[in-house]
């Protein structure tokens, strides 16, 4: 759910391709406040943005950064 934003009436999500943002369309199918199913638009191995901010939009160029957590 945290990759998924509304562009009108329809579902979409941030996925980076060649380091670059693409907006695509997705159609969900079910979904709680957790979790949501992508029945089309997503192929495997996709890699989403989470949280998308102000600053994402189609076309944005992107790196990928590592994330640590402690023990």
């Amino acid at each position: 759910m945290g990759a998924l934003f509304r562009v009108g009436n329809e579902w979409a999500v941030f996925v980076v391709r060649h380091n670059r943002t693409r907006m695509v369309q997705v159609k969900l199918g079910h979904r709680n406040d957790n979790d949501a199913e992508v029945m089309e638009g997503l192929k495997e191995g996709d890699r989403v943005i989470l949280y998308p901010g102000d600053r994402i939009d189609d076309g944005v160029s992107v790196s990928e950064r590592l994330v640590t957590r402690g023990i």
